[in-house]
């Protein structure tokens, strides 16, 4: 038997005994061993990028203002344009994570800012909601990025929040039910890519991580469609507009799946062609599932290790072309 055979049938055997119960960077590693010598659809052809890779280039406009947990920061803000650092370690953080995450979208994508034509970044350091009361979520509010307290130097959620930003320019993915939950979830998929030394959402924030994007249900969501939560929509937050923030670990547990697979860098390429030429408003996660298809063929080809990976990783959650949505009122 060749050399190489052997090599095969050792790695073959060493991943029967001990992929199972390894945690995630030793089997990532694992995989990708196996990965050099017998190549295939479950492998990932290169390195994930280095964890936070993007320093602040200054080439972002930005407006920081600090709201001190307060209802109103008035209209002048503590740092823009090409201020230098202004002592406010809130701000900074905030100032240039945002400078990181524009920078990303540009170098990756060409996508200039929020709207991909330089606009103007505004952030908001310290809101709390309600007005007083130290805690509250970070959210994107169609303006400004409102970042709780404690959660300015997170870069998974400067990326997360400003990702809404650029949904809202592109695909304009509506606010409820699965159409909402992808909202939510490609929020996520573009913090993993700009922050992927971990699978794990807000681990930086005051409160620690919230999501996992391997193990969706670590944090209470569903990670695959058996599990879908079918709430009804009243339209307001006490509903989460149809389970928007829970169901986005469907495809997020999808999305983790594919970097395995293929390596954030094509991963990336693929969500975005899905993101800005295949999604309509109201799409929904086999819609999702069969844009990421096509994008992937016509970037890779049909006979690409990246389609398969595609089709690989949206069946591990379920999503295989057939699945049958359950009901859900005011969806």
């Amino acid at each position: 038997m060749e050399f190489a055979g052997v090599l095969a049938i050792l790695a073959v055997v060493f991943v029967a005994l001990f992929m199972v119960g390894l945690d995630q960077k030793v089997s990532t590693a694992v995989r990708q061993a196996v990965c050099t010598i017998l190549g295939g659809a479950g492998c990932v052809p290169e390195s994930p990028p280095e964890a936070e890779p993007y320093e602040d280039s200054g080439l972002a406009d930005r407006e920081i203002f600090d709201a001190e947990c307060d209802t109103q920061w008035g209209d002048d803000p503590v740092r823009e344009g090409d201020d230098g650092e202004s002592g406010n370690e809130d701000v900074d953080d905030a100032f240039a994570n945002l400078g990181r995450v524009h920078d990303y979208y540009a170098d990756r994508f060409g996508h200039i800012s929020l709207d991909g034509d330089g606009g103007t970044i505004r952030g908001v350091v310290n809101f709390c909601d309600p007005a007083g009361v130290r805690g509250g979520s970070s959210f994107w509010d169609g303006d400004q990025i409102k970042f709780a307290p404690g959660a300015a130097d997170s870069l998974d959620t400067a990326a997360h929040e400003l990702t809404h930003a650029v949904i809202d320019n592109t695909a304009d993915l509506e606010y409820q039910c699965q159409s909402g939950a992808l909202n939510e979830a490609i929020a996520d998929m573009m913090a993993y890519n700009i922050d992927p030394e971990d699978s794990t959402y807000g681990e930086n924030r005051d409160g620690g991580a919230i999501r996992d994007y391997s193990d969706p249900g670590i944090y209470g969501q569903p990670g695959h469609v058996d599990d879908y939560d079918a709430r009804d929509n009243d339209g307001t937050a006490q509903t989460d507009y149809g389970g928007v923030h829970t169901n986005s670990g469907i495809p997020n547990r999808a999305y983790y799946e594919l970097v395995q697979r293929v390596g954030h860098d094509r991963a990336e390429q693929i969500l975005w062609k899905t993101l800005t030429e295949k999604l309509e408003s109201d799409s929904g996660f086999e819609d999702f599932r069969a844009a990421m298809l096509e994008s992937a063929r016509e970037l890779y080809g049909e006979d690409s290790n990246e389609h398969a990976g595609v089709d690989g990783a949206f069946a591990t959650v379920g999503l295989d072309g057939t699945w049958d949505e359950p009901a859900q009122a005011g969806c």
